[in-house]
């Protein structure tokens, strides 16, 4: 699975191959694909390389779908005694963007999945039946 932090509009996306987001407006058309050049971290086939600030020759190719408004946020300020009050309403534009692709030169795409061990899946966990099984056992041992 590949996997890829952007950064777009001040703000980090956690994105992956055909998610869809939605991010500050960008000054594209609607269906023009483009590049997010800006990013921070990424996984490829189990390899992990995160940038300082940014990981060297990656970029997340996208698909502008549409353009639009969030809902409506009401802000209402009021001070108490002062017959001071104010309504005001707020809706942020977005972009919503499709992720193509993630590419990256220096990352290989053979690269070994490595498979967690028996010994670091840790111990079995005991099941109530076996639990009780014992403590008959012991009493019968015991009388």
């Amino acid at each position: 699975m590949q996997l890829a932090v952007i950064k777009t509009g001040g703000k980090q996306y956690l994105v992956s191959r055909g998610q869809r987001i939605a991010v500050e407006t960008l000054p594209y058309e609607s269906g023009k694909e483009f590049d997010f050049n800006e990013v921070l971290l990424l996984v490829y086939a189990g390899q992990v390389k995160v940038g300082m600030p940014f990981v060297e020759g990656a970029k997340v190719m996208g698909r502008i779908i549409s353009h639009g408004l969030h809902d409506k946020v009401i802000v209402f300020k009021f001070k108490p005694k002062k017959r001071q009050k104010r309504k005001k309403g707020h809706r942020q534009s977005y972009t919503l963007v499709e992720i193509m692709d993630i590419k990256d030169n220096a990352l290989k795409a053979e690269a070994p999945v490595s498979k967690p061990k028996e010994s670091q899946t840790g111990p079995k966990r005991k099941t109530v039946a076996s639990i009780k099984a014992k403590r008959a056992v012991r009493r019968s041992v015991s009388k």
